[in-house]
């Protein structure tokens, strides 16, 4: 009974660290492809939930976030991905005010 429970978390273990892995590579395409200053915080507080660091901390958040929201997120293409970031950015750039 105990080496099942121990497969069990093991399995549940290394099922997270390869959705980190993914998120973490999907992260670096999108700063790359947009050319987002990783370094920054421009965009923390329209992805991320205001307490990130830097750029590269929201943008993960908000992958994360997506993930949960939509189960079929994590297997969309990265322009699926990407489109959808954009459409968020654009929604959040138009409720700032003037």
């Amino acid at each position: 009974m105990m080496t099942q429970s121990a497969n069990i978390l093991t399995q549940s273990m290394f099922a997270l660290k390869i959705k980190q892995t993914r998120l973490n590579n999907v992260k670096e395409y999108l700063l790359n492809a947009l050319q987002i200053s990783p370094q920054r915080k421009g965009l923390v507080m329209l992805l991320g939930q205001g307490t990130e660091k830097n750029n590269a901390e929201a943008l993960y958040c908000w992958l994360e976030c997506q993930t949960k929201i939509d189960p079929d997120f994590s297997t969309l293409s990265l322009g699926d991905i990407e489109g959808r970031l954009l459409r968020h950015l654009e929604r959040g750039m138009d409720q700032w005010p003037d």
